[in-house]
């Protein structure tokens, strides 16, 4: 229930936009529910069909069909999060998970301290971003942005992370706009900075523009191709819009290119060469029969 369940922050609960947090750690919770189990498993089996069908659509079809699987996927967070028997403050608190259920400060995790009693918090600390990877984004519902682009884009340009406090690394990013409100028309590439919380599995931008709105984006903590982002308004953490991004490899814009380019040069060279056939072809048939027509005369 890991993929779930860390998605469910995007819409219900704030996010944190800054480093400098107040510490906070949560209590220890003890006792277990008897369904917790059953409520995992039933769940995982649900958010697997959800992940299968957003895959299937994605890869045939795209558009809006991947829009209605997002919205499955969204409402499957949302269920799981309101079933959660032991919720933690996504604002500042860390879900050690397990059957032992605690939370610890998202300032604990990724720091080189087992803080977790399972040791959890320490399991996954690889960055799983690296500089020049892009994210493609696709609008799922926009009531804020002043451009109201159906597509964005988010290139990392570079990641740093200081020795003194590893449980957050500081990102240079671009994120590249196509305007398509009336009076807001063309391209633009805004400059960013942000940050990504190890504690969190997410990644945040600071608002680049004057509108003061700023990106969060959140990953299952198992796959980092795909995150689910909130707009929000700086001050208030209000969501107002929600993109699903995607993380393009390496060379896939040129081996789509060079796809697109192969088979239409295959295609076209087909069709000349069935035209050119198909012309020699009528016309030796055209003679012979004008031939054979002309000797009976």
């Amino acid at each position: 229930s890991m993929w779930s369940r860390l998605l469910l922050g995007l819409a219900l609960l704030g996010a944190t936009l800054t480093v400098v947090l107040g510490i906070h750690p949560g209590d220890d919770h003890h006792g277990h529910k008897e369904d917790i189990m059953h409520v995992e498993e039933r769940l995982a089996k649900l958010n697997a069909h959800v992940q299968d069908l957003v895959d299937e659509i994605h890869d045939r079809t795209g558009g809006w069909n991947m829009k209605k699987a997002l919205h499955a996927e969204f409402r499957l967070a949302r269920l799981e999060n309101q079933r959660d028997p032991f919720p933690c403050d996504k604002d500042r608190e860390f879900h050690c998970g397990g059957h032992d259920p605690q939370c610890i400060s998202i300032l604990l995790v990724c720091d080189g301290i087992k803080d977790c009693r399972n040791g959890h918090d320490e399991d996954h600390c690889e960055m799983p971003l690296h500089p020049h990877d892009e994210y493609e984004g696709h609008v799922i519902f926009d009531k804020c942005t002043q451009r109201r682009p159906e597509e964005m884009h988010i290139r990392i340009k570079s990641i740093s992370t200081p020795t003194f406090f590893t449980a957050f690394a500081k990102i240079d990013a671009d994120i590249h706009i196509e305007a398509h409100a009336k009076l807001l028309e063309g391209e633009v590439s805004l400059p960013s900075i942000g940050y990504y919380s190890f504690g969190r599995r997410a990644f945040a931008i600071l608002p680049p523009e004057k509108d003061r709105l700023g990106i969060v984006c959140y990953f299952d903590g198992v796959d980092y191709d795909r995150c689910l982002a909130r707009i929000v308004h700086e001050a208030s953490m209000e969501t107002c819009a929600m993109f699903f991004f995607v993380r393009h490899k390496h060379g896939d814009h040129h081996d789509d290119h060079h796809d697109d380019h192969h088979y239409d040069h295959h295609d076209d060279h087909y069709d000349d060469h069935h035209d050119d056939h198909h012309d020699d072809h009528h016309d030796d048939h055209h003679d012979d029969h004008h031939d054979d027509h002309h000797d009976d005369h």
